[in-house]
């Protein structure tokens, strides 16, 4: 299905939403009043190439949300068969997120899952991997844009964002439009909402994408494309930009036992709940970066170099986490043999028999 034919059926997806959510004259609460399906018809515009194909990109993978409003982008997907998670933050979102709530219960959309997030505090997906991540105005919602991307880029393949850019100051006097930077809104400065916060130029966005571990792709200018600035109402630019995962693994040491094939685009990879890794150099403190997926939670993790043992690490629930210790003297002469076991495993089924731990983005000795 090309995104023109998705666009078509998110249109007529629309009516179907009104009718369900017009059964219910008195909800209790306002509807989100933006238009969130006609993004559709301007991705339409963005997409080039293979891109235009963009669920056949995604690999039948789950798609990720993020700053849902009332869920209408994530239910049209849904309704397609999709597997859609969606987050938002109660604290921030236009009616608490009933909005979101009521309309799964309306439409039965048994593939859409929903979750609260606060996504500058706690980006923390259900799953490792996703196909695509929609970050549709949310980005100058942000506080520390910079983390959220990163932290996207370790989980989605494809990443569709739309945000407000500048290419002049507030009063027009500079001309920011060459320059990589972003300009920090007042307050009451950009529609009078205090959660506005980062307003970046083109080359801005691009570098912050770019280092973030992300390819752009496609990109939409939309708006005011001449004389954009960060605060009034007819200084307003979007840009919707499609990008790819262009992050590379980052794993030291030589991977024996434990340890499943690296996924294609993922900086990580799926261990059993016992792996081993040997570094070559002899080394004095071990460091890992990894994921405890939510199907998991809390668990233990037992280390041991060259057969003695490590300070224990014990993670209390899912997310990103950091494991550092220190190596006995006498254990970290070379070759340096690690071994990790996790307390728990799991098996995520549907044909897959692999027994599953935790995901490891990086292990360094030093």
């Amino acid at each position: 299905m090309t995104i023109d034919e998705l666009a078509r059926r998110a249109a007529e997806f629309q009516a179907v939403l009104d009718e369900a959510r017009g059964g219910v004259p008195a909800p209790g609460f306002e509807w989100y009043r933006y238009d969130s399906l006609g993004n559709f018809f301007t991705l339409d515009r963005l997409l080039t190439g293979e891109r235009r194909e963009l669920l056949k990109l995604t690999a039948d993978l789950p798609i990720l949300d993020i700053g849902c409003a009332d869920g209408d982008m994530a239910l049209f997907l849904a309704s397609l068969g999709l597997t859609v998670h969606a987050i938002d933050n109660p604290g921030t979102n236009c009616n608490g997120m009933a909005g979101v709530r009521l309309s799964k219960q309306l439409l039965a959309a048994e593939t859409l899952e929903i979750f609260e997030r606060d996504i500058d505090d706690d980006l923390r997906p259900a799953l490792p991997k996703y196909g695509l991540a929609l970050l549709l105005g949310v980005l100058y919602h942000v506080k520390n844009p910079m983390r959220v991307l990163e932290r996207l880029s370790m989980h989605s393949r494809y990443l569709i964002l739309s945000t407000r850019v500048a290419r002049r100051s507030p009063d027009h006097s500079v001309d920011l439009s060459g320059l990589p930077v972003a300009y920090l809104v007042d307050g009451s400065e950009t529609n009078a909402d205090p959660t506005n916060f980062w307003i970046f130029t083109r080359p801005g966005l691009e570098r912050l994408l770019a280092r973030c571990g992300w390819r752009v792709a496609d990109w939409l200018s939309v708006g005011n494309t001449t004389d954009s600035d960060p605060a009034s109402a007819g200084g307003d630019e979007r840009a919707y930009v499609f990008a790819e995962n262009a992050r590379t693994p980052v794993m030291h040491g030589r991977m024996l036992e434990g340890w499943y094939e690296q996924e294609g685009w993922e900086t990580w990879r799926w261990t059993a709940p016992r792996f081993v890794v040997e570094f070559p150099r002899p080394g004095r403190v071990v460091s890992v970066k990894l994921y405890v997926p939510e199907y998991l939670g809390a668990v233990d993790l037992a280390v041991t170099a060259n057969g003695q043992s490590l300070t224990p690490g014990s993670f209390s629930g899912p997310g990103h986490h950091d494991y550092v210790a220190a190596i006995p003297a006498g254990a970290g002469e070379s070759p340096v043999r690690l071994e990790f076991s996790a307390s728990r495993g799991f098996r995520p089924g549907n044909g897959d028999e692999r027994e599953l731990g935790v995901v490891v983005e990086e292990i360094r000795l030093s």
